[in-house]
């Protein structure tokens, strides 16, 4: 197996194009901030020199501390002669790169009022063929506090 894949994280606000090289430099962990009863999320993206194919993802850790994970793919959609992403798909973590072309994946942690607050430490495991190509660290902080889903937040 080579490696010679490159995994970077990034915040879900950035915009990461097809052919756009970490274009804010490599950030190979993150730290997610989130409320209980909420959602924040952050970005992953893969890229290769050549095709790769059988690679899938998997969030370890969050399930145990009242976590739910979404995978949630980002499609390119074709913009003035150019692809931008824009869609989101919930998807399984099972994909294939194309060669010198980003994947990026929208990873959402969701928490309810019973979820643990705290630091915690998750990892994403990148498998390749079935086999552990590499481990990369998510720090999530849940805030021991929750957002009110009963009220309508409304803003000026």
């Amino acid at each position: 197996m080579k490696k010679n894949i490159t995994v970077w994280f990034n915040s879900p606000q950035v915009k990461i194009l097809p052919r756009s090289h970490m274009p804010w430099g490599k950030c190979e962990s993150y730290h997610v901030y989130v409320a209980k009863n909420s959602a924040e999320g952050v970005q992953v993206s893969f890229m290769a020199p050549e095709e790769r194919s059988d690679l899938s993802i998997e969030i370890i850790g969050a399930g145990e501390r009242g976590v739910k994970v979404e995978l949630l793919r980002e499609l390119y959609v074709s913009c003035a002669g150019a692809e931008h992403p824009d869609p989101v798909m919930f998807d399984e973590g099972k994909f294939d790169l194309e060669k010198n072309k980003n994947l990026t994946y929208l990873i959402n942690f969701v928490t309810d009022e019973n979820s643990s607050a705290g630091k915690h430490t998750l990892t994403m495991v990148l498998r390749e063929g079935g086999e552990i190509y590499g481990e990369y660290e998510i720090t999530l902080t849940v805030w021991n506090f929750s957002i009110d889903r009963t009220s309508p937040m409304d803003t000026s």
